[in-house]
C-alpha cells in the first residue's frame, strides 16, 4: 500500500489562492491514517470511489514525502486515477 503526492501546486483550485497538491492512496483508511500522521486536515474528494483523491497544502508536500508519501508528477497521478477509472477499481473504504 502507498500514498502518492503530485507536484500540481495550483492555487486556482482553492479558495483564497492557497496552493494545493493532490494525494491519493490504495485505500481510504491509508489516506486517513496518513493525514493523521502528518497532522493535516482531511480534505478528501470522491471518497470511496475510484476517483478518490485529497488536497494537501503545497507547503506541506515536503513533510508528506519525508513521512513516506511517494512523489509523482501530476500527469502520473492523473494516469493512476485514469487506470482505476478504466478498471473500475473501487477504493477500499472503512465500513
Amino acid at each position: 500500500m502507498a500514498v502518492y503526492i503530485d507536484d500540481f501546486n495550483a492555487a486556482h483550485v482553492t479558495t483564497g489562492n492557497y496552493p494545493l497538491c493532490h494525494m491519493c492512496a490504495d485505500s481510504t483508511i491509508e489516506l486517513l491514517e496518513f493525514f493523521d500522521k502528518i497532522r493535516v486536515g482531511k480534505d478528501i474528494k470522491e471518497m470511496g470511489t475510484f476517483l478518490e483523491h485529497a488536497y494537501i497544502p503545497a507547503d506541506r508536500r515536503k513533510q508528506a514525502i519525508s513521512n513516506g508519501a511517494i512523489p509523482v508528477t501530476h500527469k502520473a497521478l492523473s494516469q493512476m486515477v485514469t487506470v482505476r477509472t478504466f478498471n473500475k477499481t473501487q477504493i477500499l473504504t472503512p465500513r
